[in-house]
């Protein structure tokens, strides 16, 4: 620094300290923009799961639909079965 006047030293720290701004403000925005690809690649991963959980869900539905109607076969062959052998029913069943 020697050989500068006070008005060059001043002028020279200030354009080093807007040289690191710069900088940051680049590593920043790196960072900022690496972080965004992040998250958008983690929210199609999230949107992808819930596309398979509802399929799964679906399926599950579907299985346990099919098996309440089977139920419902079962039960109407057993209260068909009882009203032709004459076997009383209770009266809560009555209304199935």
């Amino acid at each position: 620094m020697r050989g500068l006047n006070r008005d060059e030293i001043v002028q020279m720290k200030q354009r080093r300290r807007t040289l690191k701004n710069r900088g940051y403000a680049a590593s920043c925005r790196i960072k900022r923009l690496e972080q965004k690809d992040e998250l958008e690649c983690e929210k199609g991963k999230e949107f992808e799961d819930l596309d398979k959980l509802q399929v799964e869900m679906q399926d599950e539905n579907v299985q346990l639909r099919e098996e309440v109607e089977g139920l419902h076969r079962k039960f109407e062959a057993l209260k068909a079965f009882a009203v032709q052998k004459k076997i009383r029913i209770p009266a809560e069943f009555e209304q199935f």
